[in-house]
């Protein structure tokens, strides 16, 4: 390893983070009375974001956004329809996105 390269061995690059991880699933209801109504929930996690290279203490906190829809498919002549309602951050999380 070059010298002065040292000091970066075991540093993830400046704003960036280590851990990611997102979770997605929709249920879509098949019942006569219900059929097009579908749910949605998930999450996205972020985790600790280095801010400065120099400095391996100094890092963004992590934070996990919780966002969630509802809609209705339906079709009408041949053609395809959708209405969806998106919540984003339902939890009102506060974060610094990148």
């Amino acid at each position: 390893m070059p010298v002065g390269m040292a000091y970066y061995r075991g540093a993830h690059p400046w704003q960036s983070v280590k851990t990611l991880g997102n979770l997605w699933t929709r249920y879509a209801f098949k019942s006569a009375g219900l059929k097009g109504l579908w749910l949605g929930a998930g999450f996205n996690y972020v985790g600790p974001k280095a801010l400065d290279t120099r400095n391996v203490e100094l890092f963004a906190p992590a934070y996990t956004l919780w966002n969630a829809s509802f809609g209705y498919d339906w079709k009408w002549q041949k053609t395809k329809f959708k209405a969806q309602l998106s919540l984003q951050n339902i939890t009102d999380t506060d974060y610094q996105p990148t």
